[in-house]
């Protein structure tokens, strides 16, 4: 699982969640370009990704790109 998120308040529950649960999680900074964003996920084979509602068309545009063939699941932890 990776997230792609500023420092919020989410970011920090959702990281105690996957620790709890055992999973690894990969986070990102919200200030990479699409280049380097697929190349982590592909590299991770993250198939879930929490992320604030602003980065989520720069998602998306990879999606249809078919840049990121690994991700299946968008947590979307605010809307904006």
């Amino acid at each position: 699982m990776s997230i792609l998120s500023h420092n919020v308040e989410n970011w920090y529950i959702i990281d105690l969640a996957i620790m709890l649960y055992g999973y690894t999680l990969a986070p990102l900074y919200a200030t990479l370009g699409p280049k380097t964003l697929a190349y982590v996920l592909n590299n991770t084979c993250s198939e879930t990704l929490a992320l604030t509602g602003n980065k989520v068309q720069k998602i998306i545009d990879l999606k249809s790109e078919d840049k990121v063939p690994y991700l299946k699941n968008l947590i979307i932890m605010d809307i904006g």
